[in-house]
């Protein structure tokens, strides 16, 4: 934990929301709606975060995955019934041998429609619901406006929103340690970039700043991974610490606290933390993968249909090399990817720069990616954060990456694509609602505080 000089300001708010990405801009408009002052910390110069990498969300039983449009998967709980709420929910609890909660599930599941209506409420506009793989067709892609990234347009346009319902948002600014009370939190010590240390006094904190997916000393000591070479992709400020303040301040981890969303091979040299790109598309196609004994140790074709699982299969070995021929890259380059990469690398559309971007690799060498951890504090059904005890910390959230206990080993892409994504946005919301719940929480907007 950081050491902090002396206090230089306080500001006062009815909760202070830690990370500006999905979760916690959709913690601070949730509490614009209810007529709550949030203060949000942020340690980049503006709204945006880990969000920015991600293309789509889960979402059950919203209006483009109803009626008529509610899709019938094969691989489901009940293959004959709809894939709504239950039905997903069923599958995906016991995809991951019922480790999490079902009561975390039901309450993140079960806000889906309401969410999805609710973000669109709020100026996200969604392109259409599709299927990664052989997967459901309930992952929800944003539209991406004139911009290049899907995400980078949701949080331009989300952050604006926040912007306009008037949010308070200290940026450049990072949280460094949760102020506790008689086992209550009661405010933040925040740090800004030129070293001055604020106090935020704040009835109600929430954690929402992304994980750890860029501390490799903190992943490599909580996971299984045995690769020497892995790959974080997207944005570098996901560092952990927010989540060793919570540990400091008595919070639990969840159970899988290693968890992490591998996805599999990535170019070394040619693909970093931005991944959109053509390289990426070529280095997962379902060519011929070794490990450091020049042997195969998956189903190449794999990737296609289930990433997280390819992703763990690189994972295991120490090395891991992708091979393809020339005729392969010829055929890229006429009619684009064997086998599609999400929304960007799509067969019949020529892959034209994968030439040109794989040269700057280091060889056939390749990392195992990932996208984000998914293993963090333990929070139950109201993303409340629970003590090793499992009693609640009163008034102390975390959401999206920065909480665990979602998953088992595994991302579950092949049965609920986005759901990270969705999660994020859900528990930024589940928290703030139920945070509206005390009186304790609404002392600063009544002009007074409630002991």
């Amino acid at each position: 934990m950081a050491e902090l000089g002396e206090l230089t300001e306080t500001i006062q708010a009815d909760i202070c929301i830690v990370g500006a990405g999905g979760t916690g801009t959709a913690a601070a408009i949730q509490a614009a709606d209810m007529g709550l002052k949030a203060v949000v910390i942020e340690r980049l110069g503006g709204y945006g975060g880990s969000f920015i990498g991600t293309e789509g969300m889960t979402g059950l039983e919203a209006k483009y995955t109803s009626g008529e449009n509610c899709p019938v998967f094969a691989g489901a709980y009940n293959p004959t019934a709809p894939y709504g709420v239950k039905n997903a929910l069923n599958t995906c609890l016991n995809y991951h041998h019922w480790i999490p909660s079902h009561k975390l599930h039901e309450a993140y599941f079960g806000q889906m429609k309401e969410i999805i209506d609710w973000l669109e409420g709020h100026g996200i506009v969604f392109a259409d619901s599709i299927a990664i793989g052989a997967g459901p067709k309930i992952w929800h892609v944003y539209d991406k406006g004139n911009d290049a990234s899907p995400g980078g347009h949701f949080m331009q346009c989300f952050g604006a929103e926040a912007e306009r319902l008037g949010t308070e948002a200290r940026f450049n600014t990072f949280g460094r340690q949760l102020i506790m009370e008689d086992g209550k939190v009661v405010g933040l010590l925040a740090e800004d970039e030129k070293g001055n240390v604020i106090k935020v006094e704040a009835p109600v904190v929430s954690i929402g700043t992304g994980g750890y997916a860029n501390n490799h000393e903190f992943l490599y000591g909580v996971s299984e991974t045995k690769n020497v070479n892995i790959q974080a992709l997207g944005m570098e400020c996901r560092d952990g610490d927010d989540v060793k303040m919570a540990k400091a301040a008595g919070a639990a981890m969840a159970e899988g606290l290693g968890t992490v969303m591998w996805c599999g091979p990535v170019t070394l040299g040619a693909v970093t933390a931005t991944w959109t790109t053509d390289a990426y598309s070529a280095g997962v196609q379902p060519t011929l993968w070794l490990n450091q004994n020049g042997e195969r140790f998956c189903k190449e074709d794999l990737w296609i249909d289930d990433f997280a699982g390819a992703g763990i299969a690189v994972r295991n070995q120490d090395r891991t090399f992708a091979l393809f021929t020339e005729t392969d890259m010829k055929r890229w380059e006429a009619q684009g990817p064997d086998g599609q990469v999400f929304s960007f690398g799509t067969s019949g559309t020529p892959l034209a720069k994968a030439r040109e971007d794989l040269m700057n690799a280091e060889g056939c060498h390749v990392g195992d990616g990932y996208y984000t951890t998914c293993g963090g504090i333990k929070v139950n059904e109201k993303t409340q954060i629970l003590d090793e005890e499992g009693q609640v910390i009163p008034d102390l959230y975390a959401g999206g990456s920065d909480a665990g206990g979602l998953y088992g080993d595994s991302y579950d892409v092949k049965f609920a694509p986005g759901s990270q994504a969705g999660w994020a946005v859900n528990s930024g919301c589940l928290a703030v609602k139920d945070a509206k719940e005390y009186p304790r929480q609404v002392a600063y907007s009544a002009g007074q505080r409630l002991p």
